[in-house]
Order: C-alpha cells, then structure tokens, then sequence
C-alpha cells in the first residue's frame, strides 16, 4: 500500500527540475520535428510556385509565338494601292529633320516602288528605331524599316530587298538636299 500512496502522491506534487528537463528535451525533439515539417513545407512551396512561374512562362512564349505564326500566314495584300502621285509626301528623317518632296519623278519612283511590294498585317513593329518616315497624309505613312501604317493598322513589307532599295533612294535623295543628312548611315 505504501507504494500506492507515493505513486498517487507523485501525481499531485509540484514537477521537479528533472521533470522540467524530461519536458524540455521532448519539445526540443517535437521543435525540431516540426521544423522539418517546416522547412519541408516551405520546400515544396518554393517549388510549386517555380513550377507555376515557369509553366506561365512556357505558355507565355507559346502564346506570343502562335500569335505570330496567325499574323505571317494571313494572306498579303496590296494595301499601298491607295496611294496617289497627287498626295503630298513628306519625309521626316530620324535625326530631325523633314523634308517636303516636290518633284513628281521622286514621289512616282518611292510611290512605284511602295505599290509593287505586297505587305502582311502585323500587330506592330517588331523593329525599333528607323531612318525616315514618309507621310503620304494623316492616316497613311511608311517608315524604313518597311511598314506601311493605314488608319493605325500596321503592315510589313514581305519583300526585305525592295524595301532596303527604297530606303537607299530616300536617303540618297535626302543626302542630295541636306549633305549632313543622318551621319554615319
């Protein structure tokens, strides 16, 4: 009976220091259970928010490059045919300055030059910068870098080596009127 008594007398009394240490090293043991868990949860969280970040990436890239495989197989037009000689042309060259052609024989060639490339509908440039621009009105203008822009709906030129011609004409005829004409072109 008397080791009945001191184990129910062991339950009542106040916990010793050695009980404190036994508590202690068992949280210690859960804490750094848990941790694990923790780290590990983190873990996997990092990597599901990679795997998202880089499966938006991928769909991203696909997306942009299906929009533009829809844009280059649509089918070319002859948009420039609504150019007329009569229209005014003006050329406003990348460094500045602008010019006003007046001599129909220029306009005819660049206009000649323009109507016989066939063009493809594009979202935008893909290029940035260019050497001129000429202004045939408000709504119709064609840069260097060979896109014709109607009403705000782009096109670019299909034929690369038609274009490059025309932009050689346009600053050899700008370079015949100002010498300093956009330097080291």
């Amino acid at each position: 009976m008397n080791t009945l008594r001191t184990r129910l007398l062991a339950y009542d009394r106040q916990p010793s220091l050695r009980d404190w240490q036994f508590s202690g090293a068992l949280s210690l043991q859960l804490n750094n259970k848990l941790r694990r868990q923790i780290h590990w949860g983190c873990y996997m969280m990092r990597t599901w928010i990679a795997t998202i970040l880089i499966v938006i990436l991928i769909s991203m890239l696909i997306t942009s490059c299906s929009k533009q495989q829809t844009v280059t197989e649509q089918v070319q037009e002859n948009v420039a045919e609504s150019l007329s000689v009569s229209e005014q042309t003006v050329v406003l060259f990348g460094d500045g300055n602008k010019i006003q052609i007046n001599d129909s024989l220029v306009v005819g060639k660049i206009m000649n030059d323009i109507k016989a490339m066939t063009f493809t509908k594009v979202e935008g440039p893909d290029t940035v910068g260019q050497n001129f621009t000429l202004m045939f009105s408000s709504d119709k203008k064609y840069s260097s870098t060979g896109y014709f822009v109607i009403n705000k709906v782009f096109y670019k030129a299909t034929d690369a080596k038609l274009a490059s011609e025309i932009n050689k004409y346009v600053l050899d005829y700008g370079r015949s009127i100002m010498p300093q004409l956009l330097p080291g072109v």
